[in-house]
């Protein structure tokens, strides 16, 4: 009869040891962090067209592949995921501005990603990340997926893969 809830909470701190010119400049250009948006991901089975899906957060249809094939895979996401934000450099005693680095982790029941964590950096504008799956036993692999932004937004996607023999 009770109910178990949590939230999570972003917090926003000022620049401490700054200039009064430099803490107006920040307080007006910075914006609270908001979540990356996974946009589709596709998929590709050697000698097939590319299949583009939305990324949602939960699966469709299995897709069929046979075991020991490669899964090209490929994670996009809105422009507007990657903000800019300013953030005080000590060294330089100066506001710099940053946009914010991408990074996607993979996660699999079973087979084996070419990489674990794939994604962007801050310099980086393209808005995909690349990776390869390679399944290994027959059977129903659940694989998920999780864009991260640099200040700890998070979107997150899954697919199901029914591994044939």
């Amino acid at each position: 009869e009770s109910m178990i809830s949590f939230e999570l909470q972003r917090i926003q701190c000022g620049l401490a040891n700054a200039p009064g010119d430099k803490i107006h400049e920040y307080t007006a250009n910075y914006k609270l962090n908001t979540n990356p948006t996974l946009t589709q991901v596709t998929t590709q089975v050697p000698g097939a067209e590319v299949v583009a899906m939305p990324a949602t957060a939960t699966a469709g249809s299995p897709i069929v592949v046979t075991a020991g094939q490669s899964i090209d895979l490929v994670a996009y996401w809105s422009e507007d995921s990657v903000e800019t934000y300013p953030a005080w450099d000590v060294l330089k005693r100066d506001l710099v501005y940053h946009k914010e680095s991408m990074r996607v982790s993979w996660y699999a029941t079973g087979g084996a990603f070419e990489h674990d964590l794939t994604g962007r950096g801050e310099d980086d504008n393209e808005v995909f990340a690349l990776n390869t799956w390679k399944s290994e036993t027959a059977g129903l692999v659940h694989l998920w997926l999780v864009l991260h932004d640099s200040r700890g937004g998070t979107d997150f996607a899954s697919l199901d893969f029914n591994v044939t023999p």
